[in-house]
């Protein structure tokens, strides 16, 4: 084609499991995608003044970034290495009031047994009321009097969520599969044509290095992914790949 091109758009994503060609992410939501390849140059010298004579290249390395504000459970799950569950236990946190008479306290949820802990309101965190847990209810233990009818009460407990729930458990031992990734965009002529190109990288391993973070001033955060490119069993490591044709495109 000979054509000069120039790019302002980021690649689109397909990821696939390097062992067993299983697809585990599509990913067309990134800001920006970058490859960046290195190797080191060593040098015989000679002569007067010890110049470069013959230059030796070896130890090629290439490392493929993905910067995103945007995320999924299944991108979490391939940084990781953690497979995702439907279950998870977590902490609630209530404020609920006396019943009539008893000063029985019911909870949204079933507690998970041996969790419950009860502070009169205004003393949240500090002296835990003496009661009794059957279920949801709540009542005075033996010989306590701490529940009142009509007053506030601060309950927490942890409960069992299995339906409408995502859960990674990372441990020391959970590490990232080696994965091949697909990429895909678009490049500009300089006659305006829009060619579509690709990038093939036959084996990657995403570096086990995550940062989350929260804030509730600036733009949206940003999490960015690393994926250290290595040769697979044949030596190949990536393709640089240009259709002239338009519709040979995902996007």
């Amino acid at each position: 084609m000979g054509k000069n091109f120039a790019s302002r758009e980021v690649c689109n994503l397909i990821i696939e499991d390097a062992s067993t060609g299983k697809p585990v992410l599509h990913c067309d939501y990134a800001n920006t995608t970058s490859m960046e390849m290195t190797s080191e140059s060593v040098f015989a010298y000679g002569g007067w003044n010890r110049p470069k004579r013959v230059a030796f290249n070896g130890q090629r390395e290439a490392t493929f970034t993905v910067e995103t504000q945007m995320r999924s459970f299944e991108l979490y799950s391939l940084i990781t290495g953690a497979e995702i569950e439907s279950n998870a236990t977590f902490v609630k946190r209530e404020v609920l009031t006396g019943a009539a008479s008893t000063g029985a306290l019911t909870t949204t949820l079933t507690p998970v047994a041996g969790s419950v802990f009860v502070f009169a309101d205004g003393d949240d965190c500090g002296e835990a009321l003496g009661v009794t847990v059957s279920g949801k209810n709540i009542t005075n233990a033996s010989g306590s009097s701490g529940l009142v009818a009509g007053n506030k009460y601060i309950v927490y407990y942890n409960t069992e969520y299995t339906e409408k729930v995502q859960r990674l458990n990372l441990t020391s031992t959970t590490f990232p599969k080696d994965v091949k990734i697909y990429g895909e965009t678009y490049m500009k002529t300089e006659d305006g044509e829009l060619l579509p190109y690709k990038l093939l990288i036959y084996k990657a391993s995403p570096q086990a290095n995550i940062t989350l973070d929260n804030s509730n001033e600036g733009d949206p955060t940003s999490l960015t992914i690393v994926f250290d490119v290595t040769s697979d069993g044949d030596n190949n490591m990536m393709d640089l790949i240009m259709f002239e044709d338009e519709d040979e495109k995902n996007y």
